[in-house]
């Protein structure tokens, strides 16, 4: 085995670990988590906004308390 070839294994197995299932992380992976806590809003995060309409923000309470 080669080099090249050690780099590639090690490689897989890596991407692998990263992106199994973890039961202590509500099964998130690692990597989800990673963008869970570091980019929580960014494009790769599991975690997203929900649009809603205007009347459905003007029932969340705190945001009736807020001047802008």
């Amino acid at each position: 085995m080669d080099i090249g070839d050690l780099k590639k294994h090690i490689g897989k197995v890596m991407n692998e670990q990263n992106n199994r299932s973890i039961p202590e992380f509500e099964g998130y992976s690692p990597t989800e988590m990673h963008h869970v806590l570091h980019f929580t809003f960014g494009e790769d995060s599991p975690i997203t906004l929900q649009q809603l309409s205007e009347s459905d923000y003007k029932k969340i309470p705190i945001l009736n308390q807020i001047k802008y």
